[in-house]
């Protein structure tokens, strides 16, 4: 049998089964959750029990077992939510009445090997706060606010603290995460991602900001900024919803030391200090792994021909995106790309 449920009435339901004083079976039945008008999910053979103490669920989400176990203590309301299949326990601690208005709480949760807890309050819209995410290569904050009901929205902040980019790029995380963003054309909101490198020793990195809004498919780089020892990298750019194989860039680079960057990457110069900007317009398709740039302008006057724009597109492709767009993340590469230009 199918049990329509609707999620605003979760509350009432929960509390008619809690207060029932007969026990209440349901075995083999699908759940099918919806918001009034659209379907949200379904849990597949579903079995429910309501005991004195607690409320008990088991089924099938997208063809991993769940385990649901609700129950109240001290005046609060404690949830306990495993799936086995992907390693996920997750603990959900309310001090109000299950509703959708009104409701805060807290969160504790592991899946796989990442580990998150956050404080929240829901009136209308989910508050996230005191928030934590960590796992082995990465440690960040995400606090902010999420719109679920009538249509999915999202403002959130990222506040970084500890990461290691070799090993997320290693892991396919930032993969994994770009496909996400990439191929879902229902994502509406505002991401905004901070890191600052206090490390003394650390002379790469210092400091990134990436500002990011999705409307229907369609991502807006509002702007991505990057701070290291030696240049300043800011970067814009737009995704268009109905094609994003191509990214359209405007990029804007300050090199503050030119004789002491290129020392870095081994290339040995007898040349002044003098800082300069570039400029570089173009577009890149993300699928073929290709690079188009519209004009290259420096500072001092200099402008690249057609000639040279083919050089440096060829060998861009070949050093650094060949076979990945992600190669632009990849400081190794980077080098390599200007050792062979400069």
């Amino acid at each position: 049998s199918n049990l329509n449920i609707d999620i605003k009435n979760i509350s009432n339901i929960y509390y008619y089964l809690k207060d029932k004083k007969n026990k209440i079976f349901i075995k083999n039945s699908n759940l099918i959750l919806n918001d009034g008008k659209s379907y949200l999910t379904s849990i597949k053979k579903t079995k429910l029990l309501n005991n004195k103490k607690d409320l008990s669920l088991t089924g099938s989400l997208s063809n991993k077992r769940l385990y649901l176990n609700i129950l109240e203590s001290e005046g609060l309301i404690k949830m306990v939510l495993k799936i086995p299949e992907i390693d996920s326990y997750s603990t959900i601690t309310i001090d109000k009445e299950i509703n959708f208005k009104g409701s805060k709480g807290r969160v504790k949760a592991k899946i796989l090997n990442n580990n998150f807890k956050f404080d929240f309050e829901y009136n209308e819209k989910l508050k996230i706060y005191n928030s934590l995410f960590r796992n082995k290569n990465l440690q960040s904050s995400f606090d902010g606010s999420i719109v679920v009901l009538p249509y999915f929205k999202f403002d959130l902040i990222f506040n970084l603290k500890n990461i290691n980019f070799a090993k997320l790029l290693d892991s396919n995380f930032i993969e994994k995460t770009d496909k996400i963003l990439l191929n879902n054309k229902k994502l509406n909101g505002k991401l905004k991602v901070k890191y600052k490198n206090n490390a003394i020793y650390f002379n790469t990195l210092k400091k990134f900001e990436i500002i990011l809004s999705f409307k229907n498919g369609e991502i807006d780089i509002k702007n991505i900024l990057m701070n290291f020892e030696d240049l300043n990298l800011n970067l814009s750019g737009f995704i268009a919803g109905t094609d994003y194989k191509k990214l359209n860039f405007k990029t804007f680079i300050n090199v503050r030391d030119e004789k002491k960057l290129l020392k870095k990457m081994g290339i040995n110069k007898n040349i002044d200090f003098k800082p300069f900007n570039l400029n570089l317009n173009g577009s890149m398709n993300l699928e073929a792994n290709k690079i188009y740039f519209n004009e290259i302008l420096s500072s001092t006057g200099y402008k690249a021909t057609k000639k040279e724009i083919k050089y440096y597109k060829e060998n861009f492709e070949k050093l650094v995106i060949k076979n990945s767009y992600l190669g632009m993340f990849d400081k190794a590469k980077i080098y390599d790309f200007i050792k062979e230009v400069y």
